[in-house]
C-alpha cells in the first residue's frame, strides 16, 4: 500500500474516532439531563414563593444582573466581585444564584449585602466539564428562569444541565415581567455595564458576540420581558431538555428565525473577549470576557498570569491596587504578560473562530451555519 494511501486512511480513522467519541459524550450528557431535569424545571422555579418575591422586586428602569455559581466557582466569583466593587450600583443590582449550600454560605459570609437565591441543586453541585450533562442542565435552568421573569407585567452532563438551568431561569424572569442582564464572572470590567445605553434599540434580546460576526458568545445578554422573548426562551428550554446543544450557538440559530425574538448585539468594541488581548492597540472595550479556557482552574490561572487577579492571599479580601493596575493596562492598551502563551483549548477556539468568520462571509455558508451547524455545534466541534 502506498504511503499516501496509509496516511489518508489513518486520517479517516482518526476523524471517525473523534466523531464517535463526541456522539458518546452527547449521549452521556443527555442521559444526565434526563435524570436531573426535574431539579431545574420551569414549573418548580415558578412554584417557589421566595424566587417570585425576589423577581417582583426587580427594578424595571435599572435591570438586575444575574450570575450563577457552585462551590468550585467561588474564587472566580470573589475575583469578579472585587473588580466591580466600586462601580455604582453594580453590587446593588446583582442577584447571585447559588447551586449548593457551601457557595451560598460563603457568599453570605463574605458579601452579606448581596441579594442571593439558593437553589441547592444536587446534580449541579460538582465540577462542570465543557460539553457535559451538567452544563446542558444549567442551560435549561437558565432558559427557564429567563422565561419566568412576564406574568406580573400588566411577563460532561453538568454543562448541559447548566445550559438547561440558565434557559429556565431566563424563561421564568421574562414570564414575571422584568428586564435583566445575564452575566458571567470570568470577565474583566473596565467600566460599568449598567451605564450601557439600551433605549436606542427595539431588540427583544441583546447579546454579546464572538468578534464582528453575528455569532452569540452567550456569557452576557440583556432581555426585555416581551412576548417574543418569552417565546424565544420557551423554544430554547424545550429543545435543550431533549437535544445535545450548546446554548450560545443554538441561540444564534434561533435568532436567524423570523418567528421568534428580534435579536440585537452589543458592539464587539464595547463587550469584547480574549481576542482583544492579542491586539490591544485597538480601542479599549468596556468589558473583556476571558473565556478562552474550557476548565475553570486553567481559566483562573490564565487570568492570574494576565494581571486580572484581584484577591489577597486569603482569597476573599480585595486587592484594590491590582484592580487599578489592570484597569491602567487595559485603558492604556499596554500588552499584559503571558498573553502570547496559549493552551491547547485556546488554540482550538482560535481555529474554530477563524473558520466560522470565513463561513459568515457568504450567504450560502452562513445559511448552512444557522440551519445545520449551529443547532448541532457540539458534534461539529469534535476535537473539543
Amino acid at each position: 500500500m502506498k504511503r499516501s494511501s496509509v496516511i489518508f486512511w489513518s486520517f479517516l480513522v482518526v476523524i471517525l474516532a473523534l466523531v464517535l467519541r463526541k456522539i458518546k459524550i452527547g449521549y452521556d450528557a443527555m442521559q444526565y439531563v434526563r435524570g436531573c431535569a426535574h431539579e431545574v424545571s420551569f414549573e418548580g422555579i415558578m412554584k417557589d414563593p421566595i424566587f417570585i418575591e425576589l423577581i417582583k422586586n426587580f427594578e424595571f428602569e435599572s435591570p438586575t444582573m444575574i450570575i450563577f455559581l457552585n462551590q468550585y466557582a467561588l474564587d472566580m466569583t470573589f475575583n469578579w466581585l472585587c473588580n466591580i466593587k466600586d462601580m455604582p450600583n453594580a453590587h446593588k443590582n446583582l442577584l447571585v444564584i447559588t447551586l449548593d449550600n457551601v457557595s451560598d454560605k460563603q457568599i453570605s459570609t463574605t458579601w452579606p449585602n448581596l441579594k442571593r437565591y439558593n437553589m441547592a441543586i444536587p446534580c449541579l453541585k460538582d465540577r462542570f466539564q465543557s460539553g457535559g450533562g451538567r452544563y446542558q442542565l444549567f442551560y435549561l435552568l437558565r432558559a427557564n428562569i429567563a422565561k419566568a421573569i412576564d406574568r406580573f407585567q400588566s411577563g460532561g452532563g453538568r454543562y448541559q444541565l447548566f445550559y438547561l438551568l440558565r434557559a429556565n431561569i431566563a424563561k421564568a424572569i421574562v414570564k414575571l415581567g422584568k428586564p435583566f442582564w445575564m452575566v458571567q464572572q470570568d470577565t474583566f470590567w473596565l467600566d460599568n455595564l449598567l451605564d450601557l445605553p439600551l433605549n436606542n434599540t427595539e431588540s427583544d434580546i441583546i447579546f454579546d458576540r464572538v468578534g464582528e460576526i453575528p455569532l452569540i458568545a452567550g456569557g452576557y445578554y440583556y432581555v426585555r420581558p416581551t412576548q417574543k422573548s418569552l417565546k424565544f426562551f420557551e423554544k430554547l428550554s424545550e429543545d435543550l431538555e431533549v437535544s445535545y446543544k450548546q446554548d450560545s450557538t443554538y441561540m444564534t440559530s434561533l435568532c436567524s428565525r423570523d418567528d421568534l425574538a428580534k435579536c440585537g448585539f452589543v458592539p464587539y468594541s464595547i463587550l469584547s473577549n480574549w481576542a482583544w488581548l492579542d491586539n490591544p492597540s485597538v480601542k479599549s472595550p468596556m468589558i473583556i470576557q476571558l473565556d478562552c479556557e474550557t476548565q475553570l482552574e486553567k481559566k483562573l490561572d490564565k487570568m492570574k498570569s494576565l494581571g486580572f487577579y484581584f484577591l489577597e492571599e486569603d482569597e476573599k479580601s480585595c486587592n484594590v491596587s491590582a484592580v487599578k493596575e489592570a484597569k491602567s493596562h487595559v485603558l492604556n492598551r499596554t500588552m499584559l504578560p503571558a498573553v502570547s502563551e496559549k493552551s491547547y483549548s485556546h488554540t482550538q477556539l482560535i481555529i474554530y473562530t477563524w473558520i466560522i468568520q470565513k463561513l459568515h462571509q457568504h450567504y450560502i455558508t452562513e445559511f448552512i451555519l444557522n440551519k445545520i451547524v449551529y443547532p448541532y455545534a457540539y458534534y461539529f466541534m469534535f476535537t473539543i
